[in-house]
């Protein structure tokens, strides 16, 4: 009844229903085949696949090329675009690199967009607080060189009159004072390392428990010959021999020995020097407490820099002792507070949270 003009003249299929494929005259086609027996109709619809593949092949080189051509021209546009957005950091970059590492002065970055401003501002504060670091040291130094070049002076001139005297009672004055001058700078070493350890974070705390009573026995043993020189008693509350802190035995330690040989050297003679420990609610103290003439009020917001030590000083202290506490203090999640106590004498005390002290189990 009817045929396409393209098709061939032989029939497509002689089958039933549906599609299948054949060879006609040496091409591949696949046809569906449509009967309408009441009809007595034949309907065959055949495709030439050969047709089909180059259909299909224009069309994907047809999509395929003007893709590639417009992902390259966008990675190109990317790649210039970020460029452009990271010479500045490439700026910055490169003034660091060539910057002298004494030099602390803030980065100047002319125009810097809105994106860099944040990392120009953090750099130039990181150079700030180095800065105030490097000066923090240097005054460190110096006031150290100069604690220990008075005592070193003493020694020298006192070893010169020793030499010098041929009194006995001269030269026995003279070696004692070259006694004290020893022990004061033995002292100063010794807090200077304490101070340099705790910088560096060299004490461990974790969650250790600690015997208050144990630390300050150790404590007293330490200080015999100090205390037996001054008759000084140092007694220990019953609830704070019981007591156990949550810090680790070196920094406790330390802390309190510090906090007692203030006590000590201040106290009166033939005098007590108290440590208890008193429940405040949310928080908890150990204080030590001593009769001494205390520290005067204008004094205590400047008593805990280092190098500083208050009108009424006693011994051979170098003015460490406070802020080694208050360093290491820290490390266990106390605060050291000083306060005079009403009549005479101050109050020192590190305060904790109150889960940090326990009577012992």
């Amino acid at each position: 009844m009817g045929r396409s003009g393209s098709a061939p003249t032989v029939p497509l299929s002689a089958g039933d229903n549906g599609f299948s494929e054949r060879i006609i005259n040496g091409e591949e086609w696949r046809v569906y085949t449509l009967v309408e027996p009441e009809a007595g109709l034949r309907i065959l619809v055949g495709d030439n696949l050969k047709v089909r593949r180059n259909l299909t092949a224009d069309v994907m080189a047809g999509l395929l090329f003007p893709a590639l051509a417009g992902i390259l021209a966008l990675a190109v546009l990317l790649w210039s675009a970020v460029g452009k957005g990271l010479s500045p950091l490439r700026r910055v970059a490169g003034e660091l690199a060539r910057r002298d590492p004494g030099d602390t002065n803030a980065l100047t970055v002319e125009k810097p967009s809105c994106e860099l401003l944040p990392l120009v501002d953090a750099i130039n504060g990181l150079f700030e607080r180095l800065e105030e670091l490097r000066a923090t040291e240097r005054h460190f130094i110096a006031s150290a060189a100069h604690e220990l070049q008075t005592p070193l002076a003493g020694l020298k001139a006192h070893a010169q009159v020793a030499l010098a005297a041929n009194d006995a009672t001269l030269r026995n004055k003279s070696l004692r004072s070259i006694q004290l001058s020893v022990d004061r700078t033995s002292r100063l070493v010794e807090q200077l390392l304490d101070l340099a350890r705790e910088e560096a974070g060299a004490s461990a705390t974790g969650n250790r428990w600690s015997s208050l009573g144990a630390v300050v026995r150790m404590v007293e043993e330490e200080m015999r010959i100090d205390l037996d020189r001054r008759a000084v008693r140092l007694e220990l509350d019953p609830k704070a021999a019981s007591t156990e802190v949550r810090a680790d035995d070196a920094s406790l330690t330390l802390a309190l020995r510090n906090l007692i040989r203030n006590a000590v050297e201040h106290a009166p003679e033939q005098s007590r020097v108290f440590v208890n420990v008193t429940d405040r609610g949310a928080s908890a103290a150990i204080q030590v407490l001593d009769t001494g003439p205390g520290i005067r009020p204008d004094e205590l917001p400047q008593i805990r820099d280092r190098f500083v030590r208050g009108r009424h000083a006693k011994g051979p202290g170098s003015g460490l002792g406070l802020s080694i506490v208050e360093l290491v203090a820290a490390r266990f999640e106390a605060v050291l507070r000083l306060t005079n106590r009403p009549g005479s004498g101050l109050e020192a005390s590190l305060e904790l949270p109150s889960e940090a002290i326990r009577a012992k189990p």
